[in-house]
């Protein structure tokens, strides 16, 4: 009886035993796992990070902080998160903390992509954090070339290139400002008094420079998106410095009644076409006459001449789109069996849907509604008046490239039709109905 007695409380105390174990091994791994981080935030010149339970904070030293009564530890931003040091409730301590800094830079966003400037042209850093509690500083590395103020406003001074700053305490992010004279401070209207583009006037590598700077506008818009199309127009309208001459076209790359030709009066290809290395670009089967860049001189079929090169208005619309990364195909203009560029989207009869009018819509005119001949894209909106882009030879003064300001009244009577872009571009990115902020 007393060995029996003996058995079970050994077994009894067993059970115990290995419910301790097991207690204990739970605990362990429960010390062990990594200290959940619910929240953080930063205010003033702190870092605040929010536990999901109470725990101490240490900074390099054994001196140990409690947490507040919402479980924050509060840190200063100057401090190396390398030495942080998180205590739970139970003792634990916990060091792996070098990420951190990655957490915080995904709610401190900046953009750190190259800004491009001209000379007395100017352009506010993009960033976004939480403006009532957090401080941003900026500062430029050459304050002769771009100076940047309080609200990251980078202004360019003088040609060169240099780096600004963003700093939010010891994480700091250098972004690369290019001042240049190659492109013209943006101006409310378009400038009629622009001279028209002459050849020779820009090597490859101005070339280069100029399509780098017009990507970066199209880019920061949104590529394949209206406001990347809308950004290309306005490239080539507000900072390209020169104007660019009609032409009537010799032919497209597809299906015509006409020429197949490549580059004479259209320029469907990526980028500006400025400099004699973007022949390469060209199909060597489908060129007429001897190449020509813009404002280079070729003979012009349809009115027996030779003329500078330049685009005819589908061309321009077609180039547009192709910089912001559609390909809807080398198309012309006109209400016609074929397809053509007002063929992208629906068309409503313009003067029934003027409200409905989107910077980044295509608008067809012409002759009249039934042939048309004519298109355009919006590429402004404001105070009641229509910013139009587009390459007309109707009159000495709007004749060539440029953007043309509208009244309703205005525009009915040059234009017939409206062509809904929504499905076309699917998204809208950061599009603007107007290019300056005033």
């Amino acid at each position: 009886m007393k060995r029996k007695k003996a058995k079970s409380r050994l077994i009894v105390s067993l059970i115990l035993l290995n419910m301790f174990l097991i207690i204990l091994l739970i605990g362990m791994f429960y010390n062990g796992s990594k200290v959940k981080i619910t929240d953080q935030y930063i205010k003033g010149d702190d870092l605040y990070l929010v536990f999901a339970d109470e725990v101490s904070c240490s900074i390099g030293k054994d001196e140990w902080i409690g947490s507040d009564e919402n479980n924050a530890c509060i840190i200063p931003l100057s401090t190396d998160l390398d030495d942080l040091k998180i205590k739970n409730s139970k003792g634990f301590i916990y060091k792996n903390y070098s990420d951190i800094d990655s957490v915080l830079l995904n709610d401190v966003a900046i953009d750190d992509s190259p800004i491009y400037l001209a000379i007395y042209g100017s352009e506010y850093i993009d960033y976004s954090v939480d403006e009532d509690n957090v401080k941003i500083s900026f500062s430029s590395d050459d304050e002769s070339i771009a100076e940047v103020n309080e609200n990251g406003k980078v202004s360019g001074l003088s040609e060169g290139q240099t780096t600004v700053e963003a700093r939010i305490g010891n994480i700091a992010v250098e972004i690369d400002i290019i001042v240049t004279d190659l492109i013209d401070p943006v101006k409310a209207e378009f400038d009629y008094s622009k001279p028209f583009l002459s050849p020779g006037l820009y090597s490859e590598e101005d070339n280069d420079l100029l399509d780098e700077i017009m990507f970066s506008r199209i880019e920061k818009a949104g590529y394949q998106t209206r406001a990347g199309a809308v950004a290309a127009a306005r490239f080539l309208a507000l900072e390209f410095p020169y104007r660019i001459h009609y032409f009537t076209e010799n032919g497209r790359l597809i299906s015509y009644i006409g020429h197949f030709c490549d580059g004479e009066g259209r320029y469907y290809h990526k980028g500006l076409y400025l400099h004699e290395s973007r022949y390469a670009n060209l199909d060597p089967e489908l060129i007429l006459d001897m190449p020509a860049v813009w404002g280079g001189k070729l003979y012009e079929y349809t009115n027996e001449r030779f003329w500078p090169n330049g685009l005819d208005c589908s061309g321009f619309v077609s180039w547009a789109l192709l910089q912001a990364g559609y390909d809807p195909g080398d198309l012309g203009a006109g209400i016609a069996e074929w397809e053509d560029l007002s063929d992208l989207g629906p068309k409503t009869w313009l003067e029934s849907s003027l409200d409905d009018v989107r910077t980044g819509d295509l608008l067809a005119g012409g002759a009249d509604p039934i042939e048309g001949g004519h298109i355009a894209m919006v590429v402004g909106l404001k105070d009641g008046y229509f910013y139009i882009a587009e390459s007309q030879e109707t009159s000495e003064y709007y004749w060539g490239y440029c953007i043309r300001k509208y009244s309703a009244e205005e525009l009915t009577q040059y234009f017939f039709w409206r062509v809904d872009m929504t499905e076309f571009y699917g998204e809208d990115g950061n599009l603007t109905d107007y290019w300056l902020n005033y």
